[in-house]
């Protein structure tokens, strides 16, 4: 049950993985390497390849024993492949109290690092 309901994500994953790819394809081996670390299902080639077959493909490669996962259709997760500062940024923008120029919002992001100073005093402390 909980395998089933994590199904979408683990496609979602997949296809802002594959997004990131000029080609839009990835070599097969390289996905079975980070499977876990991608939060996929142990049978992610059959419950979440095969089963979306209208938006993977599975494509052999020019060597023997060599698989590329390839994007079919991306358009429907369109809505996903929004960075999260770009969201930040509308939100930003649309506040009242807003003091930032739209020019400077636009071409800037939140960054959460520490500065120089915070991080010399950390160590100090210690």
């Amino acid at each position: 049950m909980a395998i089933d309901s994590s199904l979408p994500l683990a496609v979602t994953r997949l296809v802002k993985l594959l997004s990131m790819s000029l080609s839009k394809k990835l070599p097969l081996r390289a996905i079975f390497k980070v499977w876990r670390e991608l939060g996929l299902p142990d049978n992610f080639e059959d419950s979440v390849i095969s089963s979306n077959s209208d938006i993977f493909l599975l494509q052999d490669g020019n060597e023997p024993n060599t698989h590329f996962l390839v994007l079919n259709d991306g358009e429907a997760f369109k809505d996903c492949l929004i960075p999260a500062v770009e969201n930040w940024r509308v939100v930003e923008c649309c506040k009242e109290d807003c003091s930032v120029d739209r020019t400077d919002l636009k071409y800037s992001f939140k960054v959460g690092v520490s500065t120089e100073d915070a991080i010399k005093e950390e160590l100090q402390g210690k």
